[in-house]
């Protein structure tokens, strides 16, 4: 059911692909980092292998893991975000455009519970160490 009859002016689309070209950057940026931050804590953990105990890298290696595996959302909808509306601006795609915003809310709540979730973390991490 349609309420508005919303056209897209110029401006409107010269944002909306702006929108695009940086949700893309940040979920390349994110999956990059993902691949990092998992790259370094296994080999930080091979490495410590050697050592006389080779359990003292492993909580590293697990916090590091978890950062890749709350990052790993956030990015994933951010490049749904930019895939969606770049097909519903070029072939103006009502199902793009609806798919893009379901993407777009459900990254900000995802990314917003995910900051709450690092922030109480890193205090309980702080406060009991």
């Amino acid at each position: 059911m349609s309420v508005f009859d919303l056209q897209i002016s110029e401006e409107t689309e010269r944002h909306i692909m702006s929108l695009i070209k940086w949700s893309k950057i940040f979920s390349i940026i994110g999956f990059l980092l993902m691949l990092i931050f998992t790259l370094i804590s296994v080999l930080g953990y091979w490495s410590d292998m050697d050592s006389d105990n080779p359990n003292d890298g492993l909580a590293l290696c697990t916090f590091l893991i978890s950062i890749s595996l709350v990052m790993f959302l956030p990015s994933l909808l951010s490049h749904r975000l930019s895939r969606h509306l770049k097909a519903a601006i070029l072939n103006s795609n009502q199902f793009h455009f609806d798919q893009a915003f379901r993407c777009a809310t459900n990254f900000f709540k995802v990314t917003v519970l995910s900051f709450f979730i690092f922030f109480i973390s890193c205090y309980f991490i702080i406060t009991f160490i």
